[in-house]
């Protein structure tokens, strides 16, 4: 939340920038977000199944 609020001020002071830094910390965070789930699945199935891998 801090770190949205942060985001929100940079932006204001740089005015023109301002779509493309929410855009960027956005993608930033959907990365993150999609490499933590790939992780939890590849260990689910490396515990499911641990022959396979």
């Amino acid at each position: 939340m801090k770190k949205a609020l942060n985001v929100l001020i940079l932006s204001k002071i740089t005015g023109h920038n301002k779509n493309q830094v929410i855009v960027k910390s956005h993608l930033k965070y959907r990365l993150l977000w999609n490499f933590m789930v790939f992780c939890c699945l590849f260990f689910n199935l490396k515990i499911s199944y641990p022959f396979v891998f």
